[in-house]
């Protein structure tokens, strides 16, 4: 039987999925660490990261995960769930990164929008031989000011838990603002479109 092991250092990351559809397949085994920490099983045919991969150290996580895979698997990255050239991009990205200079204490070191992260390389290591990279057609989305602005809370670096109260407010008062102008009947539409890189242990 095909196994899945899904690794999350969030608890409520691994309750989200367990209550997606099928996130409690008899076949699934979901763990609740940092990958470089995680009780693994190798070997997988397949090994995946979205976003994640992001706030992982690759000369750490890249050695690693060439050796969990099988003899010809593939490592799939995956990056992209930002507006693509919106026109609200500027006045959303001024916001931002005043939150992260709050928050953290210093300006955030190589900010990058996202079509410029849609052409950034993800698979540049040593340890891995880059075999291919495909950036998905664009997707519309609508959205309410109010989602947006929750889904921004999401991520770790404005995550209310990050932020504490006040600089909450600060962000959610910003982002308002700043995309207010830009959204119709109460509505933003946009576009995302993702970055999809694979390769082997090289």
């Amino acid at each position: 039987m095909t196994r899945v092991d899904g690794v999350d250092p969030s608890a409520a990351m691994i309750a989200v999925g367990k209550d997606a559809p099928g996130g409690r397949a008899a076949n699934l085994r979901w763990i609740e660490a940092r990958i470089e920490d995680a009780t693994l099983e190798p070997p997988y045919g397949l090994v995946t990261a979205g976003a994640s991969f992001h706030w992982m150290d690759p000369d750490v996580v890249l050695p690693l995960l060439g050796t969990v895979l099988a003899p010809g698997a593939l490592l799939v990255l995956l990056d992209g769930d930002a507006p693509v050239d919106p026109p609200f991009e500027d006045a959303v990205a001024a916001v931002m990164r005043e939150t992260v200079t709050r928050a953290d204490g210093t300006p955030p070191a190589g900010w990058m929008n996202a079509r410029e992260r849609l052409e950034r390389p993800m698979l540049e290591h040593p340890a891995f031989e880059p075999l291919g990279v495909h950036v998905t057609a664009p997707f519309p989305v609508a959205q309410t000011v109010e989602d947006f602005i929750r889904c921004e809370h999401s991520r770790q670096s404005f995550s209310e838990s990050h932020l504490g109260p006040e600089l909450t407010g600060y962000f959610g008062t910003g982002m308002r603002e700043a995309l207010e102008p830009f959204a119709s009947e109460g509505m933003l539409h946009y576009e995302i479109r993702t970055r999809v890189e694979w390769g082997r242990p090289g």
